[in-house]
């Protein structure tokens, strides 16, 4: 006979969560069904997308001519199938292009901090130039002023 249960309140099961991956796969499976290269498309790799749906619409036709049904769908699903295989797989982290990308953006900020001063530096003296300038004319602009009222002043007596 079995014992008292010591928990008078089981937990209940854990629902079954959605894994959001796994859905995202499965819509990019789908597109590409519909159209070669959508998963490229889909995941905004849009060079390598229009490539495979240019392969497998264009090649599909090219191999349909040559044999037939059999090269039509090959060549078809044969580019969906590289190019879901190619967006499904994670971009390198750490590896010689990851690297380069990385080291030339460094070159790159260097190169622009040594020839354009910040933003905000260079607009404060542009702004600070051209508020001297404008009270420089505006003394012009009052002396001709002065003249003008002494010569009209003359000139109405």
């Amino acid at each position: 006979m079995p014992g008292p249960n010591p928990n008078p309140n089981p937990t209940p099961p854990t629902p079954p969560t959605l894994d959001i991956e796994v859905l995202n796969n499965g819509v990019k499976l789908v597109g590409e069904a519909i159209v070669p290269g959508a998963a490229l498309l889909m995941e905004k790799n849009v060079g390598s997308g229009l490539a495979f749906t240019a392969l497998g619409v264009l090649g599909g036709m090219a191999a349909g001519s040559v044999f037939g049904p059999l090269g039509y769908i090959l060549a078809r699903y044969g580019a969906s199938a590289a190019s879901f295989a190619q967006s499904i797989q994670p971009p390198p982290q750490n590896g010689p292009t990851a690297k380069a990308v990385q080291e030339n953006t460094a070159v790159v900020r260097e190169f622009l901090a040594r020839v354009a001063p910040p933003p905000q530096q260079h607009a404060a003296a542009d702004l600070a130039a051209a508020f001297e300038n404008f009270t420089k004319q505006l003394k012009e602009h009052s002396v001709q002023l002065q003249e003008l009222k002494v010569v009209v002043e003359k000139k109405s007596r």
